[in-house]
């Protein structure tokens, strides 16, 4: 019980100080049954849309958290990711991509227990949602990846970033 109160009690504070860094002025992922594709141009209202802030959380207990800062300047896509599995060591880093016709495509930079590494990321832009591809796992090499056929399956939110 102690345990989840501290974990809880970092995460808020991960969140918190995530959202108090400076904020740019600058142009800055379940299936669901109706799907609303939004087509981005290359234009400031529209990356002012979808740049934000997102969370995800999902387990089997709902105790799986995860959050994203995106900030999208015309195609090009930048931000920060943290994911804390319950009980886990979290993972934490920026990513970079680029976003065309609803889909974000990028590679996400983190450290895990004091390791660096890097996935391949994808999400697609649907409202105020992002919905990210789901990750297989290759046996022989260990690593986690995205297979062609993969679904979109994780859903996060947008949330105020204040």
């Amino acid at each position: 019980m102690k345990r989840n109160a501290i974990l809880l009690i970092m995460l808020i504070q991960v969140v918190s100080l995530l959202s108090c860094r400076n904020k740019t002025t600058t142009s800055t992922s379940a299936d669901t049954a109706a799907i609303t594709t939004l087509i981005v141009p290359a234009n400031d209202s529209v990356s002012n849309l979808i740049s934000g802030c997102y969370t995800m959380i999902s387990g089997l207990s709902k105790k799986d958290t995860s959050f994203i800062r995106l900030m999208i300047d015309g195609s090009a896509a930048k931000g920060e990711m943290i994911t804390s599995i319950y009980q886990k060591d979290k993972r934490q880093g920026s990513f970079t991509g680029t976003i065309k016709d609803s889909i974000l495509n990028g590679t996400w930079t983190f450290v895990q227990e004091g390791i660096n590494d890097s996935l391949p990321l994808v999400f697609r832009v649907n409202g105020t949602t992002l919905e990210q591809k789901k990750f297989s796992y290759d046996r022989e090499t260990g690593r986690a990846f995205i297979a062609d056929t993969a679904s979109f399956g994780s859903i996060f939110n947008k949330v105020n970033c204040d």
